[in-house]
């Protein structure tokens, strides 16, 4: 009978992990786009700094 509850909390257990890595990867996705766009926002300032000139 304990062997059946533990397998039971075992399969609820990797779904609770498989739920936060999900959150996680979309997290990380975001962040990375959030640092692409903070980087072309750089190259584009450095480029009209050099425009300018």
């Amino acid at each position: 009978m304990s062997y059946i509850s533990d397998q039971k909390e075992m399969k609820e257990m990797l779904e609770r992990q498989s739920k936060l890595l999900a959150q996680m990867k979309s997290d990380l996705k975001e962040m990375f786009q959030l640092q692409a766009c903070l980087i072309q926002f750089q190259i584009m300032m450095t480029i009209s700094r050099f425009s300018r000139r």
